[in-house]
């Protein structure tokens, strides 16, 4: 019913209130091995980001829990949690450690789901130097492919600026192993050349910069 419910481009309020009142069921909690320190953390997560919220949602053993729960609504809360997290710089730190988990949330294929987990990585990327930064740059970018041609225009045109923002973010002496998932991707990239979508045509051209004529990636500017 959940997956149902967050494929279509439903506004986030609303998915929250449904959320909200299914959380009131203990029957239903527990259906979702959702205990009550776990839906206590999970209203936070559906509240205005102020201060106070941000530092109650801030417990990395809890959302380590609630991400490996087999729920759909509870991961989309979780994640919508760290995107507000990892908006703020002092608190990074505790969202890193939850990166590897939030990787494996693209598998379910989901446009609401990718695009928070590749809102997550964005920020936490843009916070961190290139020395903590360049492992996560090698580990995610090789998962960032499929998503070139995903059905969402969305999530491509987001996963494609994520993997120049990648590409930017390896050491120098790193470069030689993202290099080899950079001419992997060069082919789907090509294909989004003529994307019906505008505004992922362009992310080819301008910002990873997809040669037209020669049909090559222009890597120069980071290899």
């Amino acid at each position: 019913m959940w997956k149902v419910m967050l494929s279509f481009p439903m506004t986030s309020e609303k998915i929250l209130q449904e959320l909200e009142n299914v959380l009131q069921d203990k029957r239903v909690c527990a259906s979702l091995q959702a205990h009550p320190v776990h839906t206590s953390l999970l209203n936070f997560a559906m509240m205005h980001p102020t201060k106070h919220v941000l530092l109650n949602l801030c417990d990395p053993k809890k959302l380590l829990t609630l991400l490996s729960l087999s729920s759909l609504p509870i991961l989309w809360l979780v994640l919508r949690a760290l995107v507000m997290l990892s908006e703020t710089s002092q608190m990074v730190t505790d969202v890193q450690v939850l990166l590897p988990e939030v990787m494996e949330a693209l598998q379910y294929e989901n446009t609401h789901i990718n695009m928070k987990a590749l809102t997550i990585f964005k920020n936490v990327i843009r916070h961190l130097e290139k020395k903590e930064a360049s492992p996560i740059a090698l580990a995610l970018a090789g998962r960032l492919l499929p998503l070139f041609n995903d059905v969402s225009s969305e999530v491509r045109e987001c996963s494609m600026l994520l993997f120049k923002d990648l590409m930017e973010s390896v050491l120098w002496w790193k470069k030689g192993e993202m290099k080899k998932t950079v001419h992997r991707a060069i082919i789907p990239l090509l294909f989004r050349m003529s994307d019906e979508t505008e505004s992922v045509a362009k992310v080819q051209i301008s910002d990873l910069a997809i040669d037209e004529g020669t049909g090559c990636a222009d890597t120069r500017r980071v290899f």
